[in-house]
């Protein structure tokens, strides 16, 4: 992360492990390694770090709210999204967040989302306008210089036309640095799927007479932590 820093790279932290306690370790231990990192450059040399968190409500709040403030004094911005703010289970991570919003763009939004940008509109737009709003339109405030800025709306500029030969150039290069030949997977499936089913065989010969042979994918975590009616 230090080398990152200085030389201006990115950092892409894949969280989903699976488990929701792992992934709120894992965003904050990434979160606390960039702020030690920053404390250790000189202002000078400092730079200007966006940290960009989807699924933001998975740090819980008191977590959020210290991670903001220290964060923020070194310069950093953030950028983080959710599903929805009525669909958070702790109500208080919204407001952490709301409560440090600079800028705000409201786009169309649904009858309990639509209040609370009205809000943050300062009640120049009813909730029911924001329901009304087209794909590319939307309602801004604008925080400059210090000042708040009466809130307008505007139409956002639609995106270019797909560049069809930079599509092939990127999927070209994933597949050369990230996968592997199809017939090789497919040989394994093969073996996989031949393994399962010689298993079962075995397995169902010792235990009696089963009519149905499944194969899929589930959670390990529920089936060894299901007990009684919840059992398998």
């Amino acid at each position: 992360i230090n080398r990152i820093l200085r030389e201006g790279h990115h950092l892409i932290v894949n969280a989903a492990t699976g488990w929701e306690e792992n992934t709120r370790i894992l965003m904050g231990i990434v979160l606390d390694l960039v702020n030690l990192a920053l404390r250790r450059l000189p202002k000078s040399s400092r730079p200007r770090v966006y940290v960009m968190l989807d699924e933001f409500q998975l740090i819980n709040a008191a977590n959020l709210q210290g991670l903001i403030n220290e964060l923020r004094k070194w310069g950093v911005r953030f950028v983080v999204g959710t599903q929805g703010l009525s669909n958070l289970e702790d109500p208080s991570v919204a407001k952490v967040v709301l409560n440090n919003v600079q800028q705000v763009f409201a786009f169309s939004a649904g009858p309990e989302e639509g209040k609370t940008a009205a809000a943050l509109l300062g009640g120049a737009v009813e909730p029911e306008a924001l329901g009304c709003l087209s794909s590319y339109h939307c309602y801004a405030r604008l925080r400059l210089k210090g000042r708040v800025q009466p809130t307008f709306s505007f139409e956002v500029g639609r995106a270019p036309a797909a560049d069809e030969a930079a599509r092939e150039e990127i999927r070209a290069r994933c597949h050369r640095e990230w996968c592997r030949p199809l017939e090789v997977v497919a040989k394994e499936r093969r073996i996989i799927g031949e393994t399962f089913i010689r298993v079962f065989e075995e397995e169902s010969a010792k235990g009696g007479r089963f009519d149905f042979i499944a194969q899929g994918t589930t959670y390990p975590d529920v089936i060894e932590s299901a007990v009684g009616h919840n059992a398998p």
